[in-house]
């Protein structure tokens, strides 16, 4: 399997997960320019980590949408 890595964590039970939804469902109100990287900032995670983690999560079902 070269070049293919891991599935990422989908679950609410993720830290990872938890500490981006904490943010986004919990911290985070009104219109954001960059609601993505509001969120990484806030989580202290890596943008590109939040956009993956959230993307994970859509396709998994576990989230169906971001505030």
């Amino acid at each position: 399997m070269v070049g293919q890595s891991a599935p990422l964590p989908a679950t609410v039970s993720d830290p990872i997960n938890s500490a981006i939804l904490a943010v986004s469902e919990d911290r985070l109100s009104g219109f954001q320019i960059d609601p993505f990287g509001e969120i990484a900032a806030r989580a202290g995670i890596d943008a590109q980590t939040v956009i993956d983690r959230v993307r994970a999560m859509l396709a998994a079902g576990t989230i169906r949408r971001v505030r």
